[in-house]
């Protein structure tokens, strides 16, 4: 069996004000250059390790966002094509039924039962709401799926039907839409043109 050989931590000695350093040079995740300076060596491979864990965690949390980060990137994509009002509806629906029951994992970990899951208290709200958030739900993963963050969509299989519907309401007799028109003005301003 192979023995697994330690990488050789590589640094050059600076002098900054008189005063000798170790440096490594390393990329952050943006792929730009930085130095890492210590007294000592020992300090320097600490520095090192730390600075590499946490490059390698922004690296994976960009190719891995939860749902929260790419819910409100989404959100923040359809500003410029919706409307003010629609936007603060897509944002309350989505914080309120998406983000609460979802936000903390990953977008690819998602599955489709967790999504029916998150849908069984919206399927309790008025039909509007459920389609709602279930046309949101489709339209995120759809978007993290084309710009291929996640390989495979859970909402495909979605079912869209679902909420409780509206109840039939009465239309106004003709009597009554007098009334309506006279009470709120509009009648008399109608029949002195």
């Amino acid at each position: 069996m192979a023995k697994k050989t330690e990488q050789k931590l590589k640094y050059t000695v600076v002098t900054i004000a008189g005063i000798k350093y170790y440096r490594a040079r390393r990329y952050d995740a943006d792929g730009k250059r930085f130095d890492i300076n210590a007294r000592s060596v020992e300090e320097l491979e600490k520095k090192v390790g730390e600075t590499e864990r946490r490059i390698e965690d922004i690296i994976f949390r960009r190719q891995n966002p939860t749902v929260k980060e790419y819910c409100e990137k989404w959100l923040e994509m359809q500003a410029a094509n919706i409307r003010p009002s629609t936007l603060r509806g897509y944002t309350y629906a989505v914080g309120k039924y998406i983000i609460t029951p979802l936000g903390d994992m990953y977008l690819s970990d998602v599955t489709a039962d967790d999504i029916k899951l998150a849908m069984v208290p919206v399927s309790k709200k008025a039909e509007g709401v459920y389609n709602t958030v279930n046309m949101l739900f489709k339209s995120i993963f759809y978007s993290a799926e084309h710009s291929k963050v996640i390989a495979d969509n859970p909402t495909k299989r979605i079912n869209s039907k679902g909420g409780v519907p509206q109840k039939e309401k009465e239309p106004l007799t003709d009597a009554q839409a007098k009334r309506f028109w006279i009470r709120s003005g509009t009648f008399r301003l109608m029949c002195s043109l």
